[in-house]
């Protein structure tokens, strides 16, 4: 079973997806009996990504922003940033999406997504206010 999510975003940050996930597997036990497997999350922007990392604490997220800013700062010397008209924003996020990933694999258990007690699954936005796609596979 194949499900897409859009995901509106409004600025840099972390949306979760985890709603997202349920639905899937849900809907997936209850067509095949199946109980375990595996759930891809991905998304085919290359300026964001899909991560699994702590629900806990939101400034766990935040700290996370802060600090791919500054590994990977907007600087105005990117080459594409030079020849695009998207800007030199995006450059660094395209370096960012790279870091982290497009896609995250999460383990199903018993008809459940096999997450720890403080996980999370999240689409991770490097540029903010865009329509978003991830793209949910149960296997």
């Amino acid at each position: 079973m194949f499900l897409s999510l859009k995901i509106s975003t409004s600025r840099q940050g972390f949306y979760d997806i985890r709603d997202g996930l349920d639905e899937l597997v849900t809907a997936q036990g209850i067509q095949s009996g199946a109980g375990n497997g595996i759930c891809v999350a991905y998304t085919p922007d290359c300026d964001a990504a899909v991560v699994v990392t702590s629900s806990v604490d939101p400034l766990v997220h935040a700290d996370i922003i802060d600090d791919f800013r500054r590994m990977v700062p907007s600087r105005a010397d990117y080459g594409y940033g030079n020849h695009s008209s998207e800007g030199f924003d995006v450059a660094a996020a395209h370096t960012k999406s790279a870091l982290l990933g497009c896609q995250a694999t999460i383990p199903v258990k018993g008809g459940r997504v096999a997450l720890g007690d403080s996980e999370g699954v999240y689409l991770v936005d490097f540029i903010g206010g865009k329509e978003r796609a991830v793209y949910l596979k149960y296997i």
